[in-house]
């Protein structure tokens, strides 16, 4: 296994790479300022648009989606030609191979999505977990795979549940091949080392509040009164345990699952302490958090208002 040698001062060398194109996100300066924070990793977006404010550590590769396609089509030898933007996703796990050229001097490169906000990356992709694993986190959202020959082109090992990689790439569907009955299942029948642990706040698109998904786990990871809070290089949950004292747990980063956020919601300073709700980005001042603040800030609107939400949410995918 050709494993790229960890640098100088000890750590492995990462750059985590997201295709967008169009428009970025209104809130895409919270990714800015939190992947600022993550100074010691390099982020790489793919964009057909002029480049905005970015910091030093974020890097524009300036592409159009016909351009993506003839790029994907040389390196993975197939006749692509991507009619969408979101088809991209199912290429995700092929970034390593179509992106090489730019990727080399790293030991792992991930793709990621812009709808979140960065934590402390490094607390949890520690040289620990980059020593044992060939690939990091099992979702589409940020999943790392190590910088060699066999992971740039193990999407195309069997074992996909969703169909083999020249029917998906030349597809107009959209598969999820990036996630969990994709390249994760080609990987797990293939023997090939994976950390999956669910270590991010992965917030469901169901509920009004903010609620992480629980059905890829099998375990309700919530509290009944929680907010999500970005600190310092930290993406912090605050919440009430069953004796009603604050306390809190970290993520490696908050993704909102397309949640949109209007303008007029966007209000907080991203290098002060601030909140993600519902209702925005909400600035904390110096402020330790507070009861009154959880109860306010990410309201839990009972049991019975929650089933209605899930309901209606079922109802309109049933009836689609």
């Amino acid at each position: 296994m050709d494993v790229i040698g960890k640098r100088e001062d000890n750590m492995y060398k990462i750059a985590i790479v997201s295709a967008y194109f169009g428009p970025l996100p209104n809130y895409v300066k919270y990714w800015m300022q939190s992947a600022a924070l993550n100074s010691d990793i390099d982020f790489y977006i793919v964009n057909d648009r002029a480049p905005i404010e970015h910091p030093d550590n974020v890097h524009f590769i300036r592409m159009n989606l016909d351009e993506f396609s003839v790029l994907a089509s040389k390196k993975i030898g197939l006749q692509i030609h991507l009619e969408e933007a979101y088809k991209c996703c199912d290429f995700k796990c092929a970034f390593g191979l179509i992106f090489e050229d730019y990727l080399r001097e790293y030991d792992f490169w991930a793709h990621c999505d812009l709808d979140l906000v960065w934590g402390d990356l490094r607390k949890f992709l520690n040289n620990d977990v980059l020593s044992r694993y060939d690939k990091i986190y099992p979702l589409g959202h940020l999943a790392l795979y190590r910088n060699n020959e066999m992971m740039k082109r193990a999407f195309m090992l069997p074992g996909s549940e969703k169909g083999d990689y020249d029917h998906i790439f030349t597809s107009d569907m959209h598969f999820a091949f990036d996630e969990l009955r994709g390249i994760y299942k080609i990987l797990e029948k293939n023997n090939i080392p994976q950390y999956d642990r669910y270590e991010f706040a992965d917030i469901s698109p169901v509920f009004s509040r903010l609620k992480i998904v629980t059905n890829y786990t099998c375990y309700d990871n919530n509290y009944r009164h929680q907010i999500f809070v970005k600190e310092g290089k930290s993406t912090v949950r605050y919440y009430l345990d069953e004796k009603n004292n604050v306390q809190s747990d970290e993520f490696t980063y908050i993704h909102f699952q397309k949640r949109k956020f209007a303008d007029f919601q966007l209000v907080a300073d991203p290098n002060e302490p601030y909140a993600i709700t519902p209702k925005g980005f909400i600035p904390l001042g110096g402020e330790i958090v507070t009861k009154r603040q959880i109860f306010m800030y990410n309201r839990y609107p009972g049991r019975f208002y929650e089933w209605l939400e899930w309901k209606d949410r079922n109802y309109h995918i049933i009836h689609k």
